[in-house]
C-alpha cells in the first residue's frame, strides 16, 4: 500500500505553505508517490498549476481545501476517499461562556434619549 499525503499546502496558503504547487507535484513524483492532495486554505488557488504539472508527470492530484469557519478550520475529504476517512480534523473546544451576573450590559431604566 502506497503512502499518499492528503493534507498539503502550497504557497497560496499565506504563511502556511512555502512551495509552488508545481514544486509539490515534482517532489511527489521524485519520491515515487502515486498521488498527492493539495489542500490550500480557503480556496483552490493553486489547483490549475498543480493539475498541469500532475498531468505532465503522471501524478494523481487530489483536490481539496481547508475552510475556515470562524475559529475552526475544516479540511474537506476528497471525493472517492476510502470509507471511514475523516471529513475533517477534530474541531477545537468552544471558548468558555462569559461569566453570568456581576457585569450588566443592559441599559438602566429611564427615558430614551
Amino acid at each position: 500500500m502506497a503512502y499518499v499525503p492528503l493534507w498539503c499546502k502550497s504557497n497560496y496558503s499565506f504563511l502556511q505553505g512555502a512551495s509552488h504547487p508545481e514544486e509539490l507535484i515534482e517532489q511527489a513524483h521524485a519520491l515515487g508517490l502515486p498521488a498527492i492532495a493539495l489542500t490550500d486554505c480557503d480556496g483552490v488557488h493553486g489547483v490549475v498549476r498543480a493539475h498541469m504539472k500532475a498531468q505532465e508527470l503522471g501524478v494523481h492530484l487530489i483536490i481539496g481545501a481547508e475552510l475556515t469557519v470562524g475559529d475552526i478550520a475544516l479540511t474537506g475529504a476528497p471525493a472517492g476517499a476510502p470509507a471511514g476517512a475523516p471529513a475533517s480534523r477534530p474541531a477545537p473546544s468552544p471558548p468558555p461562556a462569559p461569566p453570568r451576573g456581576g457585569l450588566n450590559n443592559a441599559r438602566p431604566p429611564g427615558p430614551a434619549g
